[in-house]
């Protein structure tokens, strides 16, 4: 069950596994009906320019053409971040992200 796209990948076992395509955007939480402890989230989004961190928080996003986009940092269980970000038509653009809940607001 998913608001972007109801689906049902079936009991299979050595048969080719189906695809399903998306065509709304957001997350998509995914679901065993045996086993209650294997999930997965699937986050679609509405382009080809998105990348996963490796084991220490890096990532690459390849071939952006230059110009102004909104880049977000999201983690499940986290509040996403979201930064404005230029582009340049030469050379790379580095932008760090610190996830996480802010401190209590000192009274």
């Amino acid at each position: 069950m998913s608001d972007a796209k109801e689906f049902d990948l079936g009991l299979y076992k050595n048969e080719k596994v189906p695809e399903i395509t998306f065509e709304k955007i957001g997350r998509v939480d995914v679901f065993c009906a045996i086993h209650t402890k294997m999930t997965c989230i699937v986050y679609v989004v509405p382009n080809p320019f998105f990348a996963k961190t490796d084991g220490k928080g890096r990532f690459t996003i390849k071939g952006v053409p230059p110009g102004t986009y909104r880049l977000k940092a999201w983690h499940e269980r986290l509040p996403s971040q979201t930064v404005q970000v230029v582009v340049p038509e030469r050379g790379d653009l580095k932008q760090d992200f610190t996830l996480g809940f802010a401190p209590p607001a000192a009274k």
